[in-house]
């Protein structure tokens, strides 16, 4: 599996599944749709792709141009230039961004 790309020394990082485990995603480039539920502490769903189940999540920091997010379970290839959506337990979409490098 390809766990990194190193573009700067022109490298493809190589590895195991498991490397492609995290629980922490970066994302910036955001747009808030609920003010009142993007706040650090709130617990929300996270979908880091279309094809994803959504996961329990904590907003670790929430600023008006990026947010941390800590998943309770590892997710799969948490992908910078991918999309992260975050969402109530009743579906509404509270704020979504770009996945960054962490």
């Amino acid at each position: 599996y390809v766990v990194r790309i190193d573009a700067e020394n022109n490298r493809v990082i190589a590895g195991e599944r498991e490397h492609l485990m995290q629980d922490v995603a970066h994302a910036d480039r955001i747009n808030v749709l609920v003010d009142e539920k993007y706040k650090k502490g709130e617990r929300l769903l996270g979908k880091i792709r279309s094809t994803h189940e959504p996961a329990e999540c904590i907003i670790e920091n929430a600023s008006s141009n990026a947010f941390d997010v800590k998943f309770s379970s590892t997710q799969e290839a948490i992908t910078p230039g991918q999309h992260v959506v975050l969402y109530t337990k009743e579906g509404q979409v509270v704020a979504g961004g770009v996945l960054k490098k962490a």
